[in-house]
């Protein structure tokens, strides 16, 4: 896959249950949206915008990339090339459904996970497991 650049990310939950992120470039031809089942390219983003809100995330880095989306069964991992590993995974709330998201970050190696590693480590074991999502 090859590597795409963005500038912001911008998320919410549907009323379905579903994570719609949108990783915003400002430069290339395209940006970078899951809709909760897929992902895709997407070159028109008003609407998008208009439903999703600015993910607290730290932006300070001028370069960020997503480089490479993996599949774990039905968990998602996006791997920044700082890094950063989002993972995208469901979970059962009251009766619905809902997905939900999470960032892992190198700061979490001092959490342990049951395995014996950290979380972070466990997250990039799991993301390196995973199947390339193909654009």
């Amino acid at each position: 896959m090859a590597k795409i650049r963005f500038d912001k990310i911008y998320f919410d939950v549907s009323d379905e249950g579903y994570a719609n992120i949108l990783f915003l470039s400002n430069t290339q031809q395209y940006s970078l949206y899951f809709d909760g089942i897929n992902f895709s390219k997407v070159k028109e983003v008003n609407l998008l915008l208009k439903k999703l809100s600015l993910f607290n995330y730290d932006y300070t880095s001028s370069n960020l990339y997503v480089e490479r989306i993996t599949q774990d069964f039905d968990i998602y991992f996006i791997e920044i090339n700082n890094g950063d590993i989002f993972q995208i995974y469901s979970m059962m709330n009251d009766e619905n459904d809902v997905q939900k998201l999470i960032v892992f970050d190198k700061k979490m190696k001092n959490y342990s996970a049951p395995s014996g590693i950290s979380v972070y480590e466990a997250a990039v074991e799991r993301a390196n497991e995973g199947e390339e999502v193909v654009l």
